[in-house]
């Protein structure tokens, strides 16, 4: 996500999203909010198909292509991981926990919760003239309950307490707003 400055209320908003690249079980899908005031922001998720049964990723199918394969045109989407799996040792620890009412219907928090956290312990309000770059991977699932909350300059890595990793969350400064840094 590519913030260069907030909404706010009662700014008149658009937003238009649209696939920006598939590729075997994974698309990209791109939204761009613009606002009346100045609200600029552009994210972009990647969504992998999954099969309901099994949990797990099985092939986009042809429909998928005959609505967003214009869309998407010949661009890939990527699936690769960039964030360190681990945090340095001596990351600062914090406290976190999930309720049930963060759970999705697949039994684990939903990958929007994670960013609460970033909310709580992470700086995410850009300063005058600059954009922030943030960028969360989600890893592998959890319930709800304690987790262990790892944090390194502006960098998180959020999980089950003394198992799996879930989610990595960093924020960088991306340069001059309006220019792609």
């Amino acid at each position: 996500m590519r913030i260069e400055r907030m909404p706010a209320y009662p700014e008149e908003l658009e937003l238009r999203t649209w696939c920006s690249g598939s590729a075997k079980s994974l698309a990209e899908r791109r939204t761009s909010v613009r606002g009346d005031y100045g609200a600029a922001v552009e994210s972009e998720a990647t969504w992998v198909h999954v099969d309901p049964e099994t949990r797990r990723p099985i092939r986009l199918p042809e429909r998928f292509h005959e609505v967003y394969g214009g869309a998407a045109g010949e661009r890939r989407a990527r699936s690769s991981l960039r964030h360190h799996p681990t945090p340095p040792e001596d990351a600062e620890r914090l406290d976190w926990a999930f309720g049930r009412a963060d759970v999705d219907l697949a039994g684990h928090v939903n990958n929007a919760w994670y960013w609460r956290v970033a909310e709580e312990y992470l700086d995410l309000t850009p300063r005058p003239g600059q954009a922030l770059l943030l960028e969360a991977e989600y890893r592998a699932g959890m319930g709800p309950g304690p987790a262990e909350v790892r944090r390194d300059g502006a960098m998180l890595w959020i999980g089950v307490p003394g198992g799996e990793l879930a989610a990595t969350i960093s924020v960088a400064e991306a340069g001059s707003a309006g220019n792609d840094a």
